[in-house]
């Protein structure tokens, strides 16, 4: 059965939607936040960046963070999951912005897609 154009981007809309969403632990994303402000520049805090690296390390020397490297943070558009250890390889491996990464940025590697497109807004979930 053909559908109509509306139908058809109303879908498509619906497809993009689902790829920008992140569904993440009210608790886990409450302590990257806390680990991210940390990582601001003295004197630069009201800037929304860091340093990918030393954010990454950061995350990776948080007792609390430590013990959920394991945990699978997203699974992605193939329904292949991926937990938090693997997704900080991927920032570190193919961010490429000067060596910093804002909030939102960070946020887009938990979506279906991996990452956010030049434009794109998260939507965000809270799970328990």
């Amino acid at each position: 059965m053909l559908k109509s154009l509306p139908v058809l981007e109303k879908d498509a809309q619906d497809i993009l939607a689902e790829e920008v969403t992140v569904v993440v632990a009210k608790d886990l994303l409450n302590k990257l936040k806390e680990v991210f402000e940390s990582c601001k520049e003295r004197g630069k805090e009201e800037i929304d960046e860091v340093e990918t690296a030393e954010f990454i390390a950061t995350i990776d020397e948080d007792t609390s963070l430590s013990k959920k490297m394991g945990q699978v943070v997203r699974t992605s558009v193939d329904n292949v999951p991926e937990t938090l250890e693997e997704l900080l390889h991927r920032i570190l491996k193919n961010h490429k912005t000067e060596g910093v990464i804002k909030w939102n940025a960070f946020l887009g590697y938990f979506t279906k897609r991996g990452m956010l497109r030049e434009g794109e807004s998260i939507n965000l979930q809270l799970s328990s």
